[in-house]
């Protein structure tokens, strides 16, 4: 019985452990061209799953490659 009750509490602890992670959203920086479709996808994309997007549009996307 002490066995499964420290097997249920281990479980517990990870969970909580594992939640408090996965709570905080991430940076992440795009740099795109101001009149591209796909990168807005893209950072739409990154926001429904949790991440915090910078968006730095630029004229010059080349000279960032």
């Amino acid at each position: 019985m002490q066995n499964y009750f420290s097997k249920i509490l281990i479980s517990l602890l990870l969970i909580i452990s594992t939640y408090g992670y996965s709570s905080e959203l991430q940076d992440i920086t795009v740099y795109r061209s101001p009149n591209c479709g796909c990168c807005s996808g893209w950072i739409k994309h990154l926001q429904e799953h949790q991440f915090n997007v910078i968006d730095i549009k630029t004229n010059n996307i080349n000279k960032l490659k």
